[in-house]
């Protein structure tokens, strides 16, 4: 990182690839993995927050029914499964209410968290089309982030992402 000045870097796993005590000693850092298949109760991420020592650092990975169109594989894994009216206004980053109270359920998780970014990881699937980008545009542009950095992995291919 030659010439490169007030970068700090911090290293983290995306999950818990070992008990949470142990990985608070090792980490000081975690991407929340489960909010992507289905988002965790409040409760639950307010036990984590209190078990994490100080500085501990939690970022949150958006759920697939922001990032996701429902036919992707992941949402073999939903635990209240979709009918089919409900699956053509979820994922792509849609401008629907069911986007938007994902993107809210997110959002006041990630404040229980105290984190300060959220990653939207995107499939491959998700293309530079016209559609997708005015989708992710609109999204990003209504979208309160409360203080949050978003992060964007694009897993297709962008130009100059």
């Amino acid at each position: 990182m030659s010439g490169v000045t007030g970068v700090q870097v911090r290293v983290g796993c995306c999950g818990w690839p070992v008990a949470r005590a142990r990985y608070f000693l090792t980490f000081p850092l975690v991407e929340v993995q489960e909010s992507f298949y289905n988002l965790p109760r409040l409760s639950t991420v307010e036990r984590w927050r209190a078990a994490a020592p100080a500085g501990f650092e939690f970022v949150l990975k958006a759920p697939k029914l922001i990032t996701h169109e429902p036919t992707s594989p992941t949402y073999r894994r939903l635990r209240a499964p979709l009918s089919e009216a409900q699956k053509r206004r979820y994922g792509a980053f849609k401008a629907t209410r069911e986007v938007q109270a994902a993107w809210r359920e997110t959002l006041a998780l990630a404040r229980a968290l105290h984190a300060r970014v959220v990653v939207f990881q995107c499939p491959a699937s998700f293309t530079p089309t016209p559609g997708h980008i005015r989708n992710l545009t609109g999204f990003f542009e209504r979208a309160e982030r409360g203080g949050l950095a978003f992060a964007w992995e694009p897993r297709g291919e962008w130009p100059d992402a």
